[in-house]
């Protein structure tokens, strides 16, 4: 019964930690991991869909590029999250 407890505790705390990491994030916060993480996912996202427009209002056709820098801000964002949950697990665990 103990472990149950302990497991809830722990996800209880990441929920409010990510919880406090994305309101600081639409505060203009992101000191944190999960801050910075948040952001390259949102860039990543906005990069990959957003069409690009010349001047005159027309659609210009994407190349390859936006699609890798989009894919490696989302890989970033991942690695961001895992490296946290890590560190967390090893500070928990000592």
């Amino acid at each position: 019964m103990k472990s149950s407890n302990k497991k809830g505790n722990f996800w209880n705390s990441i929920m409010g930690e990510i919880l406090i990491a994305i309101g600081g994030f639409f505060l203009g916060d992101i000191r944190s991991k999960i801050g910075l993480a948040f952001l390259s996912l949102l860039l990543g996202i906005v990069v990959i869909t957003r069409p690009f427009k010349y001047m005159d209002g027309n659609e210009l056709e994407k190349s390859s590029i936006p699609f890798v820098i989009g894919t490696v801000l989302i890989l970033i964002s991942i690695v961001l999250i895992i490296s946290w949950l890590r560190n967390r697990k090893t500070e928990k665990n000592q």
